[in-house]
């Protein structure tokens, strides 16, 4: 793999929404990369006016995850696939942000819900690294604040990032360590439990031990994520 591949690790674009100009990206913040470990993706909506407006948001209950936001990834022309795939929309639940110059909308996503980026395994070589490109799309619902109800559809905004992927079995392992004793530790670090979750198959034998943890919810959690990859 060519070293020399630019990343993109950051993308935007300016859309008028009404009469309201914003600024829509996708940022990665995971600082490096590691072949079938957790990625996570920032997305941002930026009010770039005086006039505050009123975004839509919603959850899909069945998939455990946003509902605006759909991903493509690509690693050398090969498509990696959605792990909920076969999970049909059944809805979920619904409410709004309100986005002023003074309050951007960020949320914080979690790839390894829409990807599976496990699969990275099979096909690079230990100690290689490659290029993933990401189709990032998100589905744009807003209303004027003066309007409780009426939402109206815009197209799907789609950017495309590049990142650079490592694989280093060792420096997997050794993450998902860290994340599994994060989740034994009290307060529980959901954060690290949602991280080490995601990982599925490259982090089975952890994902099984936390099936005894002490906590049912993280207990019923662990068993449900351990079921979906066998």
């Amino acid at each position: 793999m060519n070293e020399n591949i630019p990343r993109i690790l950051l993308v935007s674009t300016r859309v008028t929404a009404g009469s309201v100009p914003l600024e829509i990206g996708f940022r990665a913040i995971t600082p490096k990369i590691i072949a079938g470990g957790p990625v996570e993706i920032e997305a941002f909506v930026i009010n770039n006016s005086g006039s505050p407006l009123k975004l839509f948001i919603s959850a899909d209950r069945l998939r455990l995850r946003p509902a605006q936001y759909s991903f493509e990834a690509y690693f050398e022309d090969i498509l990696i696939d959605d792990p909920m795939a076969d999970v049909p929309f059944m809805g979920g639940p619904e409410g709004n942000v309100i986005v002023s110059a003074e309050n951007p909308w960020r949320q914080l996503i979690l790839l390894n819900e829409y990807v599976n980026l496990e699969n990275l395994l099979h096909l690079m070589l230990n100690g290689t690294t490659g290029v993933m490109n990401l189709s990032c799309n998100y589905s744009l619902k807003y209303a004027s604040i003066a309007n409780d109800d009426l939402y109206q559809n815009e197209k799907v905004i789609q950017l495309k990032l590049s990142l650079k992927i490592y694989r280093d079995d060792e420096q997997l392992k050794k993450l998902s360590k860290k994340l599994y004793n994060d989740c034994l530790q009290k307060p529980l670090n959901t954060h690290s439990l949602s991280l080490l979750l995601s990982l599925r198959s490259a982090a089975t034998d952890l994902i099984k031990k936390l099936i005894k943890h002490p906590n049912t919810d993280v207990a019923n959690q662990a068993l449900l994520a351990y079921n979906s990859f066998f």
